[in-house]
């Protein structure tokens, strides 16, 4: 991605490696999960990917317009 007007295009990755290594807090029954084991991760991986990717390249160069807010996935996944 990149800004309007900028030369440079800023590139993010998210790969399914940091998904098998990230935890999340499902519930308090369940505690603890990774976040691959989701059912939405397990259904959709290439969108699940691509939806945190876009969320980290956000952050890289629109900080200023995101104000560190959460996205709905992340804001899911921390339920």
């Amino acid at each position: 991605g990149r800004r309007k007007g900028a030369e440079e295009w800023t590139k993010a990755t998210w790969t399914i490696q940091e998904a098998q290594q990230t935890k999340v807090f499902i519930s308090k029954e369940k505690g603890w999960q990774l976040l691959s084991t989701k059912s939405n991760w397990q259904s959709w991986p290439a969108e699940m990917l691509l939806a945190r990717c876009t969320t980290r390249l956000i952050r890289m160069i629109f900080p200023d317009v995101a104000h560190g807010m959460r996205t709905v996935e992340e804001l899911e996944d921390m339920s």
